[in-house]
């Protein structure tokens, strides 16, 4: 049979054998979209499946809340560290396990953590140099075992009730992928109470920043901030953790947008506090240093790439606009490093 055919295209024109060949590719490429989308659909039922399951036991009358893991990634601040795994040991009703993932270049700064680590009965994690937030908060995640995970900053402290609120919020909401609580500076502001950002640029807006902050009730919100992120460990792992392509910033946003995608739901406990001393890791629109701005312009570029369509253009023309902001904040803080700025952004910008 398979003779036959080749000797029947033998016969044909060559015009109508390109043809014909060309339909054959056409079919399989489409054979090869199908099959991608066919799996993609799979690995969505299959995160959906699994974090239901989890919470569907969660949600049970008479069932305890869920366990929990702390991951901290920490980068050369033993003291902060220290000071965030005993606010964690010091919240009520829970018992969470706590992991270190270390991403210090300074030798006695790993060593002190590991030391803290020991004292504190956490589990410490030591990374090949300092390979980016994301990626030491999957390393955490794959070392954890409890039903949820709570991502973590070093420069961050719970406040006594502010773990058992969210284990609560999300054990009890239907359809809850992720929560977060109110993030707070030293001052009492607003850092992070929600917000939403355009999906065609990836311009981020935070609801009530720099506000006194006032409690409220539980929110949604497009994304939340990776600084106090607690999810379902089943979903995080089904989506494959956070994207290791973002060294630091934007990788919070786009885990947010993946768990939207597949329909979940993301929200804010405000009456659940976290106390964040953002001048020892760094905001992004204060104070911003070098590393900061190229690690911001970088991440903001690899966002862009992760859009479609029309919507990466979109990214790619309002790039020099993020630019232009990023670096008008560098300079003002410090007018007299252009040089430095602007070497920055050169290595932000490059591929």
């Amino acid at each position: 049979m398979r003779m036959h055919r080749l000797r029947v295209l033998g016969k044909l024109p060559l015009e109508v054998l390109a043809r014909y060949l060309s339909g054959c590719a056409r079919l399989s490429q489409f054979g090869a979209r199908y099959a991608g989308w066919s799996i993609e659909r799979a690995r969505s039922r299959a995160a959906r499946s699994t974090a239901a399951q989890q919470m569907k036991s969660a949600q049970d009358a008479d069932a305890p809340l869920p366990t929990v893991s702390v991951i901290i990634p920490h980068f050369n601040a033993p003291e902060h560290l220290r000071l965030a795994i005993e606010s964690v040991r010091a919240t009520v009703d829970v018992q969470p396990d706590i992991i270190i993932t270390d991403n210090s270049t300074d030798d006695s700064a790993r060593r002190s953590a590991r030391e803290i680590a020991s004292s504190h009965s956490a589990t410490w994690l030591g990374m090949d140099g300092n390979v980016g937030f994301a990626a030491a908060c999957n390393a955490g995640a794959a070392a954890a075992t409890s039903e949820l995970l709570l991502f973590f900053n070093q420069d961050a402290q719970l406040s006594d009730r502010a773990l058992l609120l969210l284990l609560e919020h999300i054990a009890a909401s239907r359809n809850c992928g992720a929560v977060a609580p109110a993030i707070v500076t030293p001052q009492g502001k607003i850092w992070f109470n929600g917000g939403q950002y355009r999906e065609r640029s990836g311009r981020v807006f935070l609801r009530d920043f720099g506000k006194p902050y006032s409690g409220g009730d539980p929110t949604s919100s497009l994304f939340l901030s990776g600084c106090a992120f607690l999810t379902w460990r089943g979903l995080f792992e089904e989506l494959s953790g956070f994207d290791e392509r973002f060294f630091l910033y934007y990788e919070d946003v786009e885990l947010s947008e993946r768990i939207r995608q597949e329909g979940w739901t993301l929200n804010v406990v405000p009456e659940a506090v976290v106390v964040h001393d953002r001048g020892q890791i760094g905001d992004p629109m204060r104070n911003l240093s070098s590393t900061m701005l190229t690690n911001s312009l970088r991440s903001r570029r690899i966002f862009g790439l992760t859009r479609r369509g029309r919507a990466r253009w979109v990214a790619r023309l309002t790039l020099p606009i993020e630019v232009a902001r990023l670096s008008f904040h560098a300079l003002r803080a410090n007018p007299r490093r252009a040089y430095s700025t602007g070497k920055a952004i050169v290595k932000g910008l490059a591929p």
